[in-house]
């Protein structure tokens, strides 16, 4: 009994301290976030990526995560394989990532 009960308070305490998923952010939601200064425009964030993604951008979308927005850009390269990058979105911000 004391070990089943410590098994399932211990698989609590793994799931509990799970990050918290990303929230999808509506496009409209978005056009006001960069409109009052809160967020950069897409092309902003994407231009103080390094390394510069090489390819053709065939996805992105904006997420709302604990620590603020990030823009995620799924990038086919001329290679042929698909690439994930991440761009903070935070007006003030500088780099790569959250």
């Amino acid at each position: 009994m004391t070990r089943s009960l410590l098994v399932v308070v211990a698989a609590g305490a793994i799931i509990g301290a799970s990050p918290a998923p990303a929230e999808p952010v509506s496009l409209e939601s978005a056009r006001d976030l960069v409109r009052r200064g809160d967020i950069l425009p897409l092309r902003d964030a994407l231009s103080r990526l390094r390394p510069v993604p090489d390819g053709e951008i065939v996805e992105a979308f904006l997420e709302r995560e604990k620590d603020g927005y990030l823009y995620r850009i799924k990038v086919l390269g001329r290679d042929g394989r698909y690439r994930d990058h991440r761009a903070n979105a935070k007006a003030s911000a500088s780099g790569d990532g959250p």
